[in-house]
This record gives C-alpha cells, structure tokens and sequence, in this order.
C-alpha cells in the first residue's frame, strides 16, 4: 500500500501514453501499475497526469546593468512556475557591474535559499576575465556543481 495513489489518470510514459494509477511514497514516484492502492488516493478521472516541466532559461532576481531589474524574485518566479506545472528552473547567476562570476552565483544562491518554492539550479555568467582567469572561474564554478555557463 502506498502512501498516496493517483487513480485512473492519463499517465505519459517514455514509450507513450498508458490508462493506469501512480503510486506515491515519501514524495516520489514508487511505482505505476494499475489497480494500486494508497492510505490517499487523488482521482485523476482519466485527465493527463505527466511530469513537472523544467525551465531552462528563465531570469530571476538579478541585476541588469543600466538599473532595470526583473519583476520576479526567487519567491514570485518560482511560484508562478509552479501553477504553470514547472518543476525546476535554472535562471542565470548574473553579475552586476563589478561582480564576480563567483559573487553573482553566491548572490542568487542567497536570495533564493528559503523563497524558491521549486526545484532550481544556476546557470553561471561569465563577463570578466581572459584566459587563465575564465578558465579559473570555470573550475571554481564546477567545484561547487555549478554544470552550466554562458560566455559574453
């Protein structure tokens, strides 16, 4: 028994799309199967039940030279995600005028710690800095699993 089933849903799979129930544990998917049951159970009533989307370009609470900044902070980005059926978003770390690549990251990890109601990760910005430099940034920036940069 599962700690919650969603029953009867329209189910996207790798291979297509499958009539079947969701059995959820501990906040993830267990197992997907038909017949299941839960302690909860969610009637889907035959509606498409898929996975989250994940936002890979998307700009959060960050400067922008010229002092214009973004609508959306870490709180209201990620929760308007959310009611769009977004799971995670990678937003970029970028620097302001006279900020490291490495001070940008450290930046958006503070602002969004507490307020991102999702999933996100950090695409890291590197506007600074030649040869040896970027290429230092670049390894500090994988020392803290930071997998995705933009070069300008």
């Amino acid at each position: 028994m599962h700690e919650l089933v969603i029953k009867g849903g329209r189910v996207a799979l790798d291979d297509g799309w499958a009539e079947c129930d969701i059995g959820v544990d501990d906040g993830r998917i267990a197992a997907i199967d038909k017949g299941l049951s839960g302690q909860k159970s969610i009637d889907a009533g035959g509606r498409w039940v898929m996975p989250g989307g994940i936002d890979t370009h998307c700009h959060l609470d960050q400067p922008v030279w010229g002092g214009a900044g973004n609508a959306d902070d870490f709180e209201s980005g990620t929760i308007s995600a959310a009611f769009g059926g977004t799971t995670c978003i990678v937003p970029f770390g970028m620097p302001g005028q006279d900020m490291t690549t490495i001070g940008a990251i450290d930046r958006a990890l503070e602002r969004a710690a507490g307020r991102a109601v999702i999933d996100y990760g950090l695409h890291a910005v590197v506007t600074m800095g030649t040869g040896a430099d970027v290429e230092a940034q670049l390894e500090a920036l994988a020392g803290r699993g930071i997998a995705s940069v933009k070069l300008f």
